[in-house]
């Protein structure tokens, strides 16, 4: 497809900071979604490899960091503009399958009874919505090893909260508005807490995360017994949580 063919494509692109440029997509064309947007980042990776030092992805949006200054913006923005449109190489990705076993029970979800009350939903009825779908993991954020996942049921759409807490601990699986995700650090935060996960998401020592965006995610509602029990075997083998990968 022609480059003249596809200009609602990208919705904009702009110089973000003096080694940074923002490119922003119409998420209403036809051709866009996580996929491609992911097969973008790893195509301009490829591409550029020694000019970029990192390709950050959202759900709309690609920030290109390059390893010097910017000083022909027009030209690099061209540059941009042509591999990225006339390129449609098919999707050549193994994204991976996770697990999130998650306990719901009373200690972990502290704002349940904001479901019960406002949404009229049991406890059993949060549980089930919430871990009764696939997620995809669009992009790592906010915090070191955050994920921000599709949407949840429509039935569990819930505002955050107006005044964050001061700590939200690490493992926390919240929802805000439509979405949902899961604290990889203590952190303040104002998401609504349905439950918590043992698994670690963000390991500091070896600065690795543990979900990357393109990962389908399932949650697995499991007891105290299970969780502490998970809790255990990673405080003695970090790797222990690649039981809940499936590569394949």
């Amino acid at each position: 497809m022609k480059l003249k063919d596809k200009p609602a494509l990208i919705s904009d692109i702009f110089k973000y900071n003096e080694c940074s440029i923002l490119i922003i997509f119409n998420t209403n064309h036809q051709l866009f979604s996580l996929d491609w947007l992911l097969q973008k980042r790893s195509l301009l990776l490829d591409f550029y490899s020694d000019n970029i030092l990192q390709v950050n992805s959202t759900y709309n949006s690609l920030l290109v960091i390059y390893n010097s200054t910017i000083n022909d913006f027009y030209s690099t923005k061209m540059a941009l503009k042509q591999l990225l449109l006339t390129n449609d190489e098919p999707f050549d990705f193994n994204f991976r399958s996770v697990i999130i076993p998650t306990c719901y029970d009373d200690e972990f979800s502290i704002d349940a009874k904001e479901f019960e009350q406002k949404k009229e939903l049991s406890k059993q009825d949060l549980i089930s919505l919430h871990s009764g779908q696939t997620y995809r993991v669009h992009f790592i954020g906010f915090l070191p090893g955050f994920p921000y996942l599709s949407q949840v049921n429509k039935d569990l759409y819930f505002p955050r909260k107006s005044q964050p807490r001061p700590k939200i601990s690490a493992g926390s699986v919240g929802i805000a508005g439509r979405q949902t995700g899961i604290y990889p650090v203590n952190s303040p935060g104002g998401w609504q807490i349905i439950g918590q996960t043992p698994l670690c998401l963000f390991d500091a020592k070896q600065l690795k995360t543990f979900l990357k965006a393109g990962d389908t995610i399932r949650f697995k509602p499991i007891n105290k017994k299970e969780y502490y029990k998970i809790k255990s075997e990673l405080q003695q083998d970090i790797n222990f949580q690649n039981r809940f990968v499936d590569e394949s």
